[in-house]
């Protein structure tokens, strides 16, 4: 007989806004494991780990623990009638009693997407979780009672209008909360809560838009704001930046850096990107060591062995760190709409500039296609006007 185990666990490795962490119980069936939303969140130095449950430093330690043990029994509950009434112990046949997934075919599109979003929590990255709870926030305000069952074309061509005109988002971000709704439909589908035969036929394309990113000269001049007389808050936001810049990484993967990420003296980095579940092993060139080198001595980092295994760089939101780099770019005066995202961009055009090879350059930002690669790695016009030079002398006498 299959026998199943249940733990507490705090996710540790991914930490909200207020600094908190959300608590989960972790189901193992047979060495595989899968975890499920409490609810409840804590700062990791208020979790009783051994206890496996809140302590004391938390005001609301009694009205979180009591919900805690809610879930672990309820959960207890279902796994040991499995057990008196020979029902296999599937993770399937868990989450039709502990989730109520039975009700879906009559459960309203959010309730779907809720149980979705943490269904999918180890899955996707946290900025797609990100993504699809702010388009579950819009569903919520524009039709919060619309029923999965009723899903369909007039439905999001009524949502389509409302986020173009209401809420004035633009067509990229359109398209991306269309896409996430017809994902759901079709999971919906997969688990038999939308018959087979009802179809959706709701096209919505990307638009390409011009990414910004920066040419070398301009990242000389960004890059030297490091040692010039400017804010601290700059700095701070400046040093991840330009390693955006000259590694190509992701501000996702670049925030969740450790130093024990850096391998034999800072000659490479060892992850596995956030987004992509990839290993990456990157060699640093000698102009991000350089950086690397300015910012510990910046946060006294550099012979302080106990920061190991701390986040290499200081942590700030996305909204914050765009609003310096408009601030620095400012100062000498760049125009560009630049974020963080446009790291890569400049890293790879930069590439593409100096002669690395395309494919190369794929690996480097961990993409999955050249196609996706050439997105970023823009022409300049002077690789152009080099290349096309080229003809000068082809039909010369």
């Amino acid at each position: 007989m299959t026998t199943a185990t249940i733990n507490l666990w705090l996710r540790t490795s991914v930490l909200q806004k207020d600094k908190e962490q959300k608590i989960y119980l972790r189901i193992t069936v047979s060495r595989t494991y899968k975890i499920y939303s409490t609810g409840i969140s804590v700062l990791s130095e208020n979790w009783d780990r051994k206890k496996q449950r809140i302590n004391r430093k938390d005001k609301e330690h009694f009205q979180k623990n009591d919900l805690i043990e809610k879930a672990y029994f309820k959960a207890k509950d279902i796994l040991y009638k499995f057990n008196m009434s020979d029902v296999p112990v599937t993770f399937e046949n868990f989450e039709i009693e502990y989730l109520d997934k039975a009700n879906f075919n009559n459960a309203r599109l959010i309730d779907f997407m809720r149980f979705f979003i943490e269904e999918k929590q180890t899955v996707f990255a946290p900025n797609t979780i990100k993504r699809y709870n702010n388009c579950m926030v819009k569903i919520e305000r524009f039709e919060a009672a619309i029923q999965l069952k009723q899903l369909d074309y007039n439905f999001i061509n009524r949502f389509e209008q409302h986020l173009r005109n209401v809420l004035k988002n633009q067509h990229n971000t359109v398209a991306k909360e269309i896409k996430i709704i017809k994902t759901l439909f079709t999971e919906a589908q997969k688990r038999g809560y939308i018959t087979s035969e009802k179809q959706l036929n709701y096209t919505i394309n990307y638009k390409d838009i011009i990414k910004e990113f920066l040419t070398i000269e301009e990242l000389k001049s960004l890059s030297a704001l490091i040692d010039a007389d400017v804010a601290l808050n700059i700095k701070k936001v400046l040093f991840p930046f330009v390693f955006s810049c000259f590694t190509g990484l992701r501000i996702s993967d670049i925030m969740k850096l450790k130093l024990s990420d850096f391998k034999e003296n800072f000659r490479y980095i060892d992850i596995t990107t956030i987004k992509t579940k990839d290993r990456l092993i990157m060699p640093i060139s000698e102009p991000t060591r350089a950086v690397i080198m300015k910012y510990m001595d910046f946060e006294n980092k550099r012979f302080a062995s106990q920061f190991d295994n701390m986040l290499f760089f200081d942590t700030f939101s996305e909204q914050y760190g765009r609003q310096v780099l408009k601030t620095a770019c400012e100062l000498i005066g760049i125009t560009k709409r630049i974020t963080f995202h446009s790291g890569r961009y400049t890293f790879a055009t930069i590439c593409n500039s100096i002669g690395i090879p395309i494919e190369v350059t794929s690996r480097l930002l961990s993409h999955k296609t050249l196609k996706m690669t050439l997105k970023y790695a823009k022409f300049t016009d002077q690789l152009l006007s080099e290349n096309i030079s080229k003809w000068n002398n082809t039909f010369v006498d």
